[in-house]
């Protein structure tokens, strides 16, 4: 008598789980490939919006060291110094005196009058002991001053930070690129200052 065997086969996939495995990873991948680039693009974003902050800082403190430089040069005109050149101090506009800051014959309102080498256009120094780089590329920091009325004087700083750039047939900024800050003060002789002998205000 002679026995056939069948062949052995495995146990039957049960609840239909039989190739699932492929689509769930294909899915796990495409979760973590999805949060990797929300990741990266959030990291760009938040180091974009670092590099402007830190542009738009580095043009502020260029416009406060043009709005002190033509405050200087404004004290050392009235008070005939010589700490500054007279070629400097003749850059003060002193006619017509403006009545306040808007002023339709104020000349600071006019882009055009900030065309580098424009007349009443005072170009801030770069200082000597300066051992920062980012000064160095950017465009100097410039300032105006003008004569106003009750022997004021109204003076208006412009700062740029690096990459920026100025259109020298317009004075307009260029492009999108770089920061720029604008500053604006009044110079007065009749603020209060305490009397020598500390009594007072003279």
């Amino acid at each position: 008598m002679t026995r056939s065997r069948s062949p052995c086969r495995g146990p039957a996939p049960v609840g239909g789980q039989h190739g699932t495995v492929l689509p769930v990873v294909l899915f796990l991948l495409t979760v973590l490939a999805l949060a990797g680039l929300f990741a990266a693009r959030r990291s760009a974003t938040v180091e974009e919006i670092a590099n402007n902050s830190r542009m738009g800082e580095v043009a502020r403190l260029a416009a406060e060291s043009a709005l002190r430089y033509c405050e200087a040069v404004v004290i050392d005109a009235v008070e005939d110094g010589t700490l500054y050149d007279n070629a400097v101090k003749a850059r003060l506009v002193t006619a017509p005196p403006l009545s306040d800051a808007g002023d339709a014959q104020a000349r600071w309102a006019a882009i055009g009058n900030w065309v580098p080498g424009a007349a009443s256009l005072i170009e801030v120094p770069a200082p000597v002991d300066s051992l920062s780089t980012e000064p160095a590329s950017a465009p100097a920091p410039t300032c105006m001053a003008e004569a106003m009325t009750r022997s004021r004087y109204l003076v208006t700083a412009r700062g740029l930070s690096a990459g920026a750039a100025i259109d020298p047939a317009t004075g307009a900024l260029v492009g999108l690129a770089g920061s720029e800050v604008w500053l604006q003060a009044i110079v007065s002789p009749t603020l209060p200052v305490r009397s020598a002998s500390g009594a007072g205000y003279e």
